[in-house]
This record gives C-alpha cells, sequence and structure tokens, in this order.
C-alpha cells in the first residue's frame, strides 16, 4: 500500500520541560526585561510613598533627641563621677563675723596715799612770825626785815623734829641761819630748820619719816644772836614760801 495516498497526520507539538526552555530561549531576553522593568516600577513606589511618610513626620527636637537617646557617659566620666561620689563633700566654712575690737582697758590708777599733814617741829612761843610783805624788826641787826619764815621759842637743846617724810637736801653752816637742814618731800615741798646746834647723825640724801628728830634747838645764826634760843623754820611749796602755822598742826 502506497502510503502515499493517505494523508499524514500532522503532530502537534507537546509542551513540556523541552517546550518551556526552548520558549524561554527564545523569548527569555524580553522576559527578563520585563521583569526588570516591573522589579523598577515597584521599588520606585515603595520608594516615593516612603519619602512622603518621612517628610510628613517632624523632626524631633534636641530635647527629644537627647531624651530619646542618651548620652552614654564615658569610662573617664564614669571614674569621675564615682571619685566625686566616695570623696566627702567638703563643709562649707562659715564666714567668721568680725571680731568686735576690745576698748583699751585703762590701767588701774593706784589709790593716792592719803596726803600728810605737816607737824610743827617743836612746840613754844612764836618769837617772830611769818611776813612775806611788811618788814618785821631784827634787834641785832637794829633793823627791818621781810621775814618768809616763823622763829619759834624753844629751849636750847630741843629735839627738832622733821615736819613730814623726806629725803634730807643738804646739811650747812648758813652765814644767816646758822646751822641749817633742809628737807625735800613729795609734791615739790621743802622744810628749812635753822639756827640750830651742830648737826648730830643727819647725812645728806638720808630718808627721814614724819617725827623723826634732825636736830637740836641752838643759837648759831650770826643776825639773831641777841634773840632768846629758837628754831627758825620755813615751809615752801616750789619755790614759794607758807606761813608754816597756816599748814602745820
Amino acid at each position: 500500500m502506497d502510503n502515499r495516498n493517505f494523508p499524514r497526520r500532522t503532530r502537534k507539538p507537546s509542551v513540556g520541560r523541552g517546550g518551556v526552555a526552548e520558549f524561554i530561549n527564545r523569548q527569555g531576553v524580553y522576559l527578563v526585561l520585563f521583569v526588570c522593568l516591573a522589579v523598577i516600577g515597584v521599588t520606585a513606589y515603595f520608594t516615593m510613598g516612603q519619602s512622603n511618610d518621612v517628610a510628613q513626620v517632624p523632626s524631633p527636637s534636641p530635647q527629644g533627641q537627647a531624651a530619646a537617646n542618651p548620652q552614654v557617659p564615658t569610662l573617664d566620666e564614669e571614674i569621675k563621677r564615682l571619685q566625686q561620689a566616695a570623696s566627702p563633700t567638703p563643709a562649707v566654712t562659715a564666714t567668721p563675723a568680725p571680731t568686735a575690737t576690745p576698748s583699751p582697758t585703762p590701767a588701774a590708777t593706784a589709790t593716792p596715799a592719803a596726803k600728810q599733814t605737816a607737824i610743827l617741829p617743836v612746840q613754844g612761843e612764836v618769837l617772830r612770825g611769818f611776813s612775806a610783805k611788811d618788814p618785821v624788826f631784827f634787834p641785832t641787826l637794829n633793823q627791818w626785815m621781810v621775814h618768809k619764815a616763823t622763829d619759834i621759842q624753844a629751849a636750847e637743846g630741843t629735839e627738832v623734829k622733821a615736819a613730814l617724810d623726806g629725803t634730807v637736801k643738804s646739811v650747812g653752816n648758813d652765814a644767816e641761819t646758822g646751822y641749817t637742814v633742809v628737807l625735800e618731800h613729795d609734791g615739790g615741798i621743802q622744810t628749812v630748820y635753822g639756827n640750830l646746834q651742830a648737826p648730830e647723825n643727819i647725812k645728806k640724801g638720808q630718808t627721814v619719816q614724819q617725827g623723826d628728830v634732825i636736830g637740836k634747838v641752838g643759837k648759831s645764826a650770826a643776825n639773831v644772836q641777841d634773840d632768846p634760843a629758837h628754831l627758825h623754820f620755813a615751809y615752801l611749796v616750789k619755790g614759794t614760801a607758807k606761813d608754816p602755822m597756816k599748814v602745820c598742826k
């Protein structure tokens, strides 16, 4: 039988793994290009959406950033903090109030000793009184003279006593008053004892107490030889003669 007289059955191509492979081989370039474009489009879509979302979110403030992202201290800062915590906090020194300047204490003033009252060196009648201005008569000289002392009559040899505490300033023989002793006392006071007997046991610079015997009544003064025995007694304050009968008891 001649097969050419029968029509041939055309075989349909089967689609299988070989067909897919053949399809990819022939259409692969376009498929890859399509996939790439799809990926690019999807990526662009999501990227633009995220950009819009980011633009709508406000930027956090520095305070918010600091709160959201607290700064982690470094090792040196942490060590320093621990050292400060371990160290005792120094006490605050109070400023001292200014010290009041004390007033100087006045030096203790020594209570002055009671002033002595002068005593009369001898007891007797006044033979010739004190007269600093009006002259008095001197029989031996037969003349009138100012008399800045008091002549107290007393028996020859009568003890003469110091009128005040003091120091012997001089012991001598004066042309007018004879043997004379001069004493110095506090307050610039001087007492003069004249017409004495020759001095005994009395020296210049010697300290005497009120009432100590410093001599005896005599008749050694040349200008009163005609007078009875008496003591010539003068009392001076800083060189000025005073009436002895007014200052002595």
